[in-house]
């Protein structure tokens, strides 16, 4: 990441309420397994402890960039797109009826969970977190 990005990045984390909530951390829909007593979220490694409004800043942004694995098929891509918008208003809307997430920080979490995900070097991301960072830092 530039320099000037990433102090962009650290200076909006300076601003930001670390909070005392378990965040998930990695919440996308590979996460949640389907049961007959209803979803169940899996794989709770990066769980950490903080302020929800940065995980639900992640799962945004992982909903709008985050890739695929290699070799999955076009049709799966396809279907990804359309579940990814479907998965995300319902998210958002069961989210907000649950949680008091300040959504005025929304945006601001999102330039410092972007700026997070490209220390984990998913190439084919880059791009997009980078311009992510852009846009919402100035």
């Amino acid at each position: 990441m530039p320099a000037e990005m990433k102090r962009r990045a650290l200076d909006a984390l300076d601003e930001l309420p670390a909070g005392e909530i378990i965040c998930h951390g990695d919440f996308h829909p590979g996460n949640v397994l389907l049961s007959d007593r209803g979803p169940i979220l899996i794989d709770w490694t990066g769980a950490t402890r903080g302020d929800p409004t940065a995980d639900f800043a992640r799962t945004r942004l992982m909903l709008q960039v985050g890739e695929l694995p290699p070799g999955v098929p076009a049709a799966i891509r396809a279907l990804a797109a359309v579940g990814r918008r479907t998965l995300w208003k319902l998210y958002e809307r069961n989210y907000r009826r649950a949680s008091s997430i300040r959504l005025d920080l929304v945006d601001r979490w999102t330039i410092v969970v972007a700026a997070n995900r490209l220390t984990e070097a998913v190439e084919s991301e880059r791009s997009a977190l980078l311009g992510t960072v852009h846009k919402l830092a100035g």
